[in-house]
């Protein structure tokens, strides 16, 4: 693999898909595109979107071998032999799951069953530190570094209590997934500081230690709601993504307010609110790590791994109204409406 070189910002960016075993190596030009492997855990979102217009905006062409593994963490063997066999410019993942697959630990990586040399920017993971993916957010000191999409959260309480006022909120989390562990023992420390009683309830696994979805959901949510909550909080929970419809549906039968971690369970699947990451923004900001790599030849290694400096504060304007908890009017001022064009009230 060969790093690549600057090039003249006049020349048209270009996205070709390709199919495996196509060769790597690029220089950034029309002729020579950089060859990336995005890999995705639950198929191709606005993150990539923003990623692959971060290069194109800035006229470089990119050679996208996209592997989404449909949420299968046998797949990543074959994936990792087929990125050493035929290495790639860089690795981009979607995802903590995809990022361990692929790079491991910090302080357990296999030069054997993970890739150690391909440069690789992750995104979309919660807890870098908290994952082991690097000792350090100031730089990894290894092949790796990315984005994280997450807000601090005791700025997303704040978020919450800006809208509406909480004095028992009601958290269904997946106690499979150590990002979720990771943020209820952040959520277990700042909800006292701000008068906050949480409801918890962990969702149920399966025989093979799989969090179960459909009425073992909604049944959790129950439970819950049966407590007196005034509020519902989603963190960055891929269970709860993969349910994020049902779970929304079930919030507003119960007339109960959804605050969300991430973006597209708000956009998507109607889940109220929430302070989050602009997916299309990161994707654009994880190009900007991949470009200091490709372009500027700089170590991945020394390359801070940092979140967005701004977050949004989007509120599902559909859902508020079906809950009828609608945005106090100094949110409004900064607030992203999404779902009616015009608020009825």
């Amino acid at each position: 693999m060969r790093r690549g070189r600057p090039v003249l910002a006049a020349l048209l960016g270009a996205l070709i898909l390709t199919g495996p075993g196509q060769a790597a190596a690029g220089d950034g030009s029309p002729e020579d595109p950089f060859v990336i492997t995005v890999v995705t855990w639950r198929g191709w979102t606005a993150v990539e979107d923003g990623f692959v217009a971060g290069f194109r905006d800035a006229g470089l062409s990119v050679d996208i071998r996209h592997r989404d593994v449909e949420r299968d963490r046998s797949r990543f063997p074959a994936l990792i032999a087929e990125i050493k066999a035929d290495p790639p410019d860089l690795v981009y993942s979607w995802g903590t799951g995809p990022a361990l697959a692929l790079s491991g630990r910090y302080d357990a990586a296999d030069p054997q069953a993970h890739i150690t040399e391909t440069p690789h920017v992750f995104t979309m993971v919660t807890t870098p530190q908290g994952a082991k993916l690097t000792e350090s957010l100031a730089g990894s000191g290894r092949h790796v570094t990315g984005t994280s999409h997450v807000a601090d959260v005791e700025a997303q309480l704040r978020a919450i209590q800006a809208y509406l006022p909480v004095a028992r909120l009601g958290v269904l989390y997946n106690p499979a997934e150590s990002n979720m562990l990771w943020t209820m023992e952040r959520l277990r420390e700042a909800a006292p500081r701000l008068g906050l009683e949480l409801v918890e309830r962990a969702a149920p696994l399966d025989e093979d230690g799989k969090a179960i979805g459909g009425e073992a959901l909604t049944a959790r949510l129950q439970e819950i709601a049966a407590e007196g909550v005034d509020a519902l909080y989603i963190g960055p929970d891929s269970y709860i993504g993969a349910w994020g419809a049902l779970y929304a549906e079930e919030a507003k039968r119960l007339r109960l307010p959804s605050f969300a971690a991430t973006e597209r369970v708000i956009r998507e699947h109607g889940v109220m609110a929430g302070l989050v990451s602009s997916y299309v923004a990161l994707g654009r900001f994880t190009a900007f790590k991949a470009k200091q790599i490709l372009v500027e030849g700089r170590d991945p290694g020394t390359i801070p791994i940092e979140t967005l400096s701004r977050f949004s504060y989007v509120v599902n304007i559909d859902t508020a109204r079906a809950v009828a908890s609608y945005p106090p009017l100094p949110l409004l001022r900064f607030a992203e409406i999404v779902g009616a064009e015009e608020p009825a009230w």
